[in-house]
């Protein structure tokens, strides 16, 4: 009766090294992007729609997002923006990067001596 304890014990053991290790890969893994890739997450967007999004964009499973999020980072702390993902980073970078708030940045010029009007229209036709 030990012995067939102590195995199915050893069995959940290795069960769970293995689940841990294929989590691991999966979410330290560097995804190999083309280009650079811009994912939009909207104020009021769920743990489930953020991970639904990243999953489609990037080509990766929408659980292990999902669950990383869960056991690395505060869920509550997402937030809504406009965020590039490059090539090479990682899920955890991604979730890292969303929750630290650092979105996509644009630069504009407004050339000198241009009328209010003719900067406003550049503000509004620039991403």
């Amino acid at each position: 009766m030990r012995i067939k304890k102590a195995g199915i014990m050893l069995a959940v053991i290795f069960l769970c090294a293995v689940f841990w290790q294929t989590f691991q890969n999966a979410i330290n893994k560097p995804l190999p992007l083309e280009q650079n890739v811009l994912i939009e997450i909207e104020k009021g967007d769920s743990l489930s729609r953020i991970a639904e999004k990243l999953g489609l964009a990037l080509n990766i499973s929408s659980g292990w997002l999902k669950l990383a999020a869960l056991l690395q980072h505060d869920v509550r702390k997402l937030k809504a923006g406009e965020y590039e993902i490059t090539n090479g980073m990682t899920a955890t970078d991604i979730l890292l990067r969303i929750a630290s708030g650092k979105t996509k940045q644009y630069a504009i010029t407004f050339p000198e001596g241009w009328a209010f009007n003719s900067i406003f229209e550049l503000i509004q036709n620039t991403p």
